[in-house]
């Protein structure tokens, strides 16, 4: 199935680049949005050549501060659900995986904690969609490509670290 995933993957990535060219603010929306069920199918590494190709063209990416919205969103959700349920066995999955998703490995939150809970994946959905939405329309940028985790917040300093920053807020808030 490997050639299968390969054609599905540039798929994604020229719907992308046409989405990005055509209004940038929704694809910021879309892009964070939808990249919780790219991680799912694995299929999330196929945007990382359109980060890599904005780099090399424009000197900055605006797809890695979408990414960089959605990760959040999926860490905040698994920490929401530590906060909030009772269930003894959930609270571990939750801390653990709220740990390794602020350090950019959103896997054990969605598949132990956002799949399990509807309004932690609608959370998921609305916070990083919402927070790549207004990171872009700020002209947040990364000016170097990096896995999002919170220990890549530097690639951001520099022209739209206050889009960032304020995206960042309203990830987390959402």
């Amino acid at each position: 199935i490997g050639p299968i995933g390969y054609f599905i993957g540039e798929y994604i990535a020229i719907g992308i680049d046409r989405i990005i060219n055509f209004a940038p603010w929704l694809a910021g929306f879309l892009v964070a949005a939808s990249r919780p069920f790219l991680v799912l199918c694995g299929m999330h590494h196929a945007i990382r050549p359109l980060t890599i190709q904005q780099i090399s063209t424009y000197g900055y990416s605006t797809i890695a501060a979408m990414n960089f919205m959605s990760t959040m969103a999926q860490a905040t959700a698994a920490f929401a659900i530590f906060v909030l349920t009772k269930n003894k066995n959930s609270k571990q999955i939750s801390a653990s995986s709220t740990v390794s998703g602020y350090f950019g490995i959103t896997e054990p939150a969605l598949y132990g904690i956002i799949m399990k809970y509807k309004a932690a994946m609608v959370g998921t959905l609305l916070g990083g969609g919402f927070g790549g939405l207004i990171a872009t329309v700020l002209g947040a940028r990364a000016y170097a490509s990096a896995m999002p985790s919170i220990l890549s917040i530097p690639v951001f300093f520099g022209e739209g670290f206050t889009g960032f920053v304020i995206g960042l807020i309203v990830t987390i808030v959402s």
